[in-house]
């Protein structure tokens, strides 16, 4: 059985609307000519290109958003625990406590909760 080879310079249209016009060697193409593709492959190259853009588009935007947000969340917390420790700091220095009231019978222990200040306001009652 002989196997015929193929050799020199031709054209081959292909079914997809694709021409290479060149040099042939051994029933294929071999370099040194060119390739002009047809309507149908130029419209899927296109729409490849068009969705592969979109998609990119789509995660740099998801990916924006989610940044977006989230230094807008810690921007958030961290103004909370700002705010949180300028209002102790505003309290503890300005050394509000709860004044307490409280009946003393005995002066020796009024004498006490006055120096260990656990109260502020006495209230000498008589037995």
């Amino acid at each position: 059985m002989a196997v015929a080879v193929l050799l020199g310079y031709g054209i081959l249209r292909s079914s997809d609307g694709s021409v290479y016009q060149g040099m042939f060697y051994n029933n294929r193409r071999h370099g040194h000519g060119s390739i002009s593709y047809g309507y149908a492959v130029v419209v899927v190259v296109v729409v490849v290109v068009v969705v592969v853009v979109v998609v990119v588009v789509a995660v740099v935007f998801v990916v924006v958003v989610v940044v977006v947000v989230v230094v807008v969340v810690v921007a958030v917390v961290v103004l909370v625990v700002v705010a949180v420790v300028v209002v102790v700091v505003v309290v503890s220095s300005h050394g509000m406590h709860v004044e307490q009231s409280i009946h003393v019978y005995d002066v020796a222990r009024a004498a006490v909760a006055i120096e260990t200040r656990q109260v502020h306001h006495l209230k000498y009652v008589s037995k």
